[in-house]
């Protein structure tokens, strides 16, 4: 007899799947990964979440589905309604400053292995 068995998601859990298998919702939620959230509720039909995480992530009651189950169509509504409401201004400002970001991350590290470059350490250490 197959069971199906339901996953309460709470803060402290581990998706165990995807492409954040390591990661507990709560450090996704602080990484900011609530689309990845809500698509994971509405696509995955033995995943659910806690009314607590629901509210993080986005999913208010009018837009919850009953489990088990999905709904690809109703996370296309939400995911509209929700870059509708954030204007598209703010989206093309938003992935500006992800791209900055990336970037002054790349120079950072460029110049760290330049600095710890097994050349320049030897120098450094030869008092040259």
């Amino acid at each position: 007899m197959d069971v199906p068995l339901l996953r309460t998601m709470t803060m402290k859990s581990t998706l165990k799947f995807g492409k954040h298998a390591d990661f507990t919702v709560g450090q996704l939620i602080a990484l900011g990964r609530w689309g990845y959230l809500r698509w994971a509720y509405y696509n995955c039909s033995m995943i659910n979440f806690t009314k607590e995480v629901l509210l993080e992530i986005g999913v208010y009651e009018d837009d919850e589905i009953s489990k088990p189950g999905k709904d690809p169509e109703k996370w296309e509504l939400v995911e509209e309604r929700k870059h509708h409401k954030m204007g598209v201004e703010k989206i093309v400002a938003s992935r500006i400053m992800r791209k900055r970001r990336i970037a002054k991350m790349m120079c950072r590290s460029a110049i760290e292995s330049r600095y710890f470059s097994k050349g320049s350490m030897q120098a450094r250490n030869q008092g040259r």
